[in-house]
């Protein structure tokens, strides 16, 4: 077999992210598009979950019509009213 070249990674949960967008609150779960060099993953997250790459998620809230989503390392916002 041929060795060279990066191996494909089973486990892609871990590998950096390279960007994170909050798309919608339902229910208070916040939908988060996950962006990863695997791909893209959608992920419903609430408060008390991971927030991949970003730690755990305080609040979600609406804020001037907004989502935003506060984690301990990042703030997302919802692109649309």
């Amino acid at each position: 077999g041929d060795s060279r070249g990066p191996v494909a990674q089973p486990y892609t949960k871990d590998s950096p992210v390279l960007e994170r967008r909050l798309l919608m609150v339902i229910d208070d779960i916040a939908f988060v598009e996950v962006t990863r060099l695997a791909g893209k993953n959608i992920m419903p997250l609430g408060v008390g979950s991971e927030l991949p790459g970003a730690g755990t998620i305080e609040r979600i809230e609406k804020v001037n019509g907004r989502w935003r989503l506060i984690a301990a390392g990042e703030i997302l916002q919802a692109e649309s009213r």
